[in-house]
C-alpha cells in the first residue's frame, strides 16, 4: 500500500495510519536534528573550541556526516522487494501464491520483502537484503557522530555559559536546572536550546549504538530481527559467511566509503526457487515448469528481435 496510500486510504486502519504518521514525522525530525548537528559543529562549536586544529576537526565532521547521510539515502532508495529476485523466482511465487523464503510482507511498504528485518520509521522504508548493510553504516556513523557532538556542545556550554557538568549524575539534573534558570531569567535561551539538543545527542547516540550492536549479533547469528522477534530459526551459515551475506565481501570498502557495492549471494535462500529444503515434489516441478517457461520465453524475444 504505501505509508502515502495508507494515509490517503478512507478505510485504513487506525493503527497503520498512526504508525505511517509517525514515519513521516520521524524522517522529518531526523534531517532536521542531522542537519542542526552539522551546522552547529561547523559554524559554531569547532571554530569556537579548536582553533589551532581546525581544519581536522572540520575533516572529521564532514567525513562523518557524509558517512551518516550518505548511508541513510543510499538505504532508503534501494529496492529491497521480492520483485528484485530472479524474474523465474518471483513468477514461480506468484503463481503459487507463496513467498520465496526469508521474505516476509510489510503492511506500511505495502509490499513483499526479501529477508525482512524491521521497518525503519526514520527512513521511512524497511530494512532488508540489499539495503541492511547501509542501514548498519548508518547506525554506526551516526553514534559515533552524536557523541562527538556531545562532547563539542558540552564543552562549548561550559566555555561560553559556565554550565556544571558533575559527574554521571548530571543528566538527572542539569535539563530541570537549566529550565528553571531560564523561566526566572538567569539564563539566556541559547543555553536552554543547547541543553536540550545535549539530551537529544545523548538519547539518539545510545539509540543507534544499541540498533548497531544488535544487528552485528543477529548478522553473526544467520537471523534477522522479525525472525529474532517470532522465534523463527533462521539460517547460519557460519559467521563469516553470514557476515558477507549482509555486508558483502567488500565489507572494508563499504565501512569507510559510502558507495554501491555489490551484494554477496541473490536473496534467494533454500533451494534455486527460494523454497524451503524438503518442499513437497509437486512444488518443485512447478517451480522447474515455471523456470522453462520464462526461459522460452526468453528464447522467442530473441528470435522476434533477429527476424
Amino acid at each position: 500500500m504505501g505509508i502515502l496510500s495508507v494515509l490517503r486510504h478512507p478505510t485504513a486502519d487506525k493503527r497503520l495510519t498512526l504508525l505511517a504518521l509517525m514515519s513521516i514525522g520521524a524522517v522529518i525530525y531526523f534531517n532536521f536534528v542531522t542537519l542542526f548537528a552539522m551546522s552547529l559543529a561547523t559554524l559554531v562549536t569547532i571554530p569556537h573550541l579548536f582553533k589551532y586544529t581546525m581544519q581536522k576537526h572540520y575533516i572529521f565532521a564532514v567525513f562523518m556526516f557524509v558517512n551518516t547521510y550518505w548511508n541513510y539515502l543510499m538505504a532508503y532508495f534501494t529496492d529491497t522487494t521480492a520483485r528484485r529476485l530472479p524474474k523465474d523466482v518471483w513468477e514461480f511465487h506468484q503463481q503459487q501464491k507463496t513467498k520465496p523464503v526469508r521474505c516476509y510482507s510489510c503492511k506500511l511498504c505495502g509490499d513483499c520483502i526479501v529477508k525482512r528485518d524491521h521497518h525503519c520509521f526514520f527512513m521511512n522504508t524497511c530494512i532488508g537484503y540489499y539495503n541492511q548493510k547501509y542501514f548498519m553504516w548508518y547506525c554506526l556513523y551516526m553514534s559515533v557522530g552524536t557523541f562527538y557532538s556531545l562532547i563539542t556542545t558540552a564543552m562549548y556550554n561550559n566555555a561560553v555559559f559556565g554550565t556544571q557538568f558533575n559527574g554521571s549524575t548530571t543528566f538527572f539534573t542539569l535539563g530541570p536546572k537549566t529550565v528553571y534558570l531560564w523561566l526566572v531569567g538567569r539564563a539566556p535561551l541559547g543555553e536552554m536550546i543547547l541543553v536540550t539538543y545535549l539530551y537529544v545527542c545523548l538519547a539518539g547516540g545510545t539509540v543507534c549504538l544499541g540498533f548497531f550492536c544488535w544487528q552485528l549479533w543477529i548478522s553473526f547469528m544467520g537471523l534477522t530481527t522479525f525472525e529474532a522477534m517470532h522465534d523463527m530459526p533462521g539460517i547460519n551459515n557460519g559467521f563469516y559467511n553470514n557476515m558477507t551475506d549482509v555486508l558483502g565481501k567488500f565489507w572494508i570498502l563499504g565501512a569507510v566509503f559510502p558507495i554501491c557495492l555489490p551484494q554477496h549471494g541473490n536473496g534467494i535462500y533454500g533451494d534455486k526457487f527460494g523454497v524451503m529444503d524438503g518442499a513437497n515434489e509437486v512444488t518443485k516441478k512447478n517451480a522447474l515448469k515455471v523456470k522453462k517457461k520464462v526461459e522460452n520465453n526468453k528464447r522467442n524475444n530473441k528470435t522476434k528481435k533477429n527476424n
